[in-house]
């Protein structure tokens, strides 16, 4: 069963000549699992993680300048870039966690039976 997650969205911020979405969830969510990326209703990301907090609020939340360089996170600067561009479109942009033992085999099933478009970027 996955249940959304409470986004506290920050004003967006400037990293590196970037706008990038500053966001955080709450400290009780520090759990293993998969999560869902929503816009408008539909899934758009699907990930695996051991603690969703730290992956939110470390990860996708907060872009750094060292996201950027040569050895940077660029699935998370990359899937903060559309988060942007959704929420400047008016979209909807909603997370959702389910903790699951086997969350790296279920992350694969669900990627190749949604085929969700920012896991391919």
């Amino acid at each position: 069963i996955m249940r959304k997650i409470q986004i506290h969205w920050n004003e967006n911020k400037e990293v590196s000549g970037h706008e990038t979405a500053n966001f955080r969830v709450q400290n009780e969510w520090k759990k293993a699992g998969v999560y869902v990326i929503v816009v408008d209703g539909g899934i758009e990301y699907v990930g695996q993680t051991m603690n969703i907090q730290r992956r939110i609020n470390d990860g996708y939340g907060n872009i750094c300048p060292a996201n950027f360089g040569i050895n940077g996170r660029r699935t998370n600067v990359a899937v903060n870039a559309k988060i942007v561009e959704a929420r400047s479109n008016g979209k909807q942009v909603e997370i959702f966690f389910g903790e699951i033992e086997n969350r790296e085999e279920i992350e694969k099933i669900m990627i190749n039976q949604i085929h969700p478009a920012w896991n391919k970027i």
